[in-house]
């Protein structure tokens, strides 16, 4: 018998938590009722195995990436219910300031909450008919946008129909001072305030025109503010409306257990403005380690699994009828940051007035160019010498072997790169001299030239429960350093742990995460000093000066050149090493007739109204 549960796929384990319960049983008066209870839960799955042997790693050969299309529109009501297999299952913090875990984008891939702009499917077309906004006008002098909404859209459990209070609301809330909300620090460098005109009618006003506006409101998107009910804040408080899951979208949800499992039904019967879901149920199962998903996935605990893109192939051959599904559009680029390289000294004269510098700490607190951070470098010449630390920096990227990770971590589906910036060599724009080759001899040479000739210890991290970083491609990197000579020391915290110390230059040490997808001509390297410090450098202002730039340029391919611009000096000083870039895959079970994602920014679950059982 093979039995799954949270944290363990070798033995029985009855688990038996504290666990928070959202029951959102609701009366006529709109009251919500929150408890929390003590949950004993042993999920089995039947499996047969052949002693304790499993099968870790299979090689896929490279294939086309498939483009999903719309999945048809389900015909009569929603009906049946499917199981999703989801690394975690977040907290429930659902007003936008008081937010921050990281991963808040889970609320809307389960269909509960939704965006102000919604595009037409695998486009970029803004469709005011599946919008919030029925129409946006952009004033001639660019401070400001004018929205007006569609009229009859209510929110779950009886609170009400949305209006400008509540876009206003929920928008103000995930810019104010202190706000928590994941996406607060980029929202905060453009987005002044919004105020209500009338019941339908609000205006978002700029600090500094954003010419990505549309894209940073809409479901394309990621840490952009979902629109929650102003009347449950006035009337719960703020911290008990936090806890509290409402929104307005094609589900409710019945159940939300932290860490566990969140279950959400079709709103209305299915009968809802946007989108009309195709089942009646969701089930979200939170199933960490990738092998227990797998076992799950076979034996049909569940239908729809995030998945190890080396897993594919074995998978489709073990459960007949499956498939993969890619998500629409460009992979994310899997990076290595050397950080503590801070060489911003301070306020750039193209930051804002409410730049997150002004009163910060300088030097910043992880800058450390001394011997134990030999990977650091000192503009002054106090410390390391740039050039010196830059051989490192070279060095360990040499060593790397971005083709074996590619094939033997992530099965070959998708495309050896060395951009931070998103291009990839298959776009017009890609410059061969930010290739990196590998070559071993030949690091270990520069290495010794640049004055470690026995290498040096330093601390590597990689989370073992984000969305996008693999833990095999983490531990692979940090053997192919040990081949290099040197002492890599292994940090596997929690993301949730790990994540405030990325911002404002505390982190002075080696990390593998991710950047930006697609839109080359958006706005890139905000994480590099613009809007925070959490890829580990800070750039000189001239760098910095193009994001600002690209914030207001009208002209695309100006704006692509701008980002080449920054690729160049990033490239050149080998502040990171993106080694590949992933297109998300989920393994679709043989019960499921149609789902059809779009593509954002994160293996982020994606329509799930469109989602039909068969």
């Amino acid at each position: 018998m093979f039995i799954f549960t949270k944290g363990t796929s070798k033995l029985p384990v009855l688990l038996v938590a504290m666990l928070t319960l959202v029951a959102l049983s609701v009366a006529c008066s709109g009251e919500t009722v929150i408890q929390t209870v003590i949950v004993e839960k042993e999920v089995i799955v039947e499996k047969k195995v052949k002693g304790d042997t499993v099968v870790h790693t299979v090689v896929v050969a490279a294939t086309a990436i498939p483009v999903p299309t719309a999945a048809p529109t389900p015909v009569g009501g929603p009906r049946g219910t499917f199981r999703y297999a989801a690394t975690r299952v977040i907290p429930p913090l659902f007003v936008p300031a008081l937010g921050g875990v990281g991963h808040e984008q889970d609320y809307a891939s389960y269909g509960m909450v939704e965006f102000l702009m919604y595009a037409d499917h695998g486009t970029e077309n803004y469709n005011p008919e599946k919008s919030i906004a029925i129409s946006w006008d952009l004033a001639d002098d660019r401070s400001k946008v004018r929205f007006t909404l569609r009229k009859g859209i209510p929110f779950h459990k009886g609170w009400g129909e949305l209006t400008a209070a509540d876009v206003a609301w929920s928008m103000n809330s995930a810019i104010r001072d202190g706000s928590t909300f994941w996406g607060a620090g980029g929202l905060q460098q453009w987005m002044d305030r919004w105020e209500v005109v009338d019941d339908y009618t609000v205006d978002l006003f700029f600090i500094d025109y954003n010419s990505n506006w549309q894209f940073l409101l809409s479901n394309l998107a990621t840490h952009q503010p979902w629109i929650y009910p102003k009347k449950a804040v006035d009337e719960l408080g703020e911290d008990r409306a936090n806890v509290t899951p409402l929104g307005t979208g094609p589900f409710e949800n019945v159940l939300y257990r932290t860490d566990d499992m969140v279950v959400v039904e079709a709103f209305n019967g299915g009968d809802h403005w946007r989108a009309k879901p195709g089942v009646e149920r969701i089930e979200v199962l939170q199933i960490p380690e990738p092998l227990v998903r797998n076992a799950a996935f076979k034996v049909g605990e569940v239908d729809i699994i995030e998945v190890l893109n080396k897993d594919i192939g074995q998978l489709a051959a073990d459960v007949p009828g499956s498939y993969e599904q890619a998500a629409r559009g460009t992979g994310w680029p899997h990076v290595i940051y050397y950080t503590g390289n801070y060489w911003g000294d301070a306020v750039c004269d193209a930051d804002p007035d409410t730049s997150w510098k002004i009163g910060a700490e300088y030097p910043r607190p992880g800058f450390k160019p001394d011997s134990d951070h030999p990977w650091i470098g000192d503009p002054s010449g106090g410390g390391n010498s740039m050039e010196s630390a830059l051989k490192v920096r070279q060095a360990m990227n040499m060593a790397i072997d971005r083709d074996a990770i590619l094939d033997s971590v992530f099965g070959g589906l998708g495309e050896s790169t060395a951009a931070y910036n998103g291009f990839l060599p298959s776009d017009d724009e890609w410059n061969d001299a930010w290739n990196v080759e590998f070559d071993l001899p030949a690091a270990k040479a520069l290495l010794a030239d640049a004055g470690y000739p026995n290498g040096f210890e330093f601390e590597f991290y990689f989370p073992p429960d984000h969305i996008v970083m693999n833990v095999e491609a983490g531990a692979a990197i940090g053997q192919m350093w040990r081949e290099l000579g040197l002492d890599v020391k292994i940090d596997n915290a929690a993301y949730a742990t790990a994540r405030p110390r990325h911002f404002k230059g505390v982190d002075d040490i080696i990390w593998y995460a991710h950047s930006g997808t697609g839109k080359l001509d958006k706005q890139k390297g905000g994480a590099y000093g613009p809007s925070n410090t959490f890829h580990g450098a800070e750039l000189p202002c001239d760098m910095q000066a193009l994001y600002w730039a690209n914030a207001t340029e009208v002209d695309k391919d100006q704006r692509i050149q701008n980002n080449i611009e920054m690729q160049n000096y990033i490239s050149e000083w080998s502040l990171q090493l993106p080694f590949a870039s992933i297109t998300d895959y989920w393994m679709v079970g043989p019960n499921i007739k149609a789902w059809s994602p779009h593509k954002i920014a994160g293996r982020y679950f994606t329509n799930p109204e469109t989602v039909q059982v068969k």
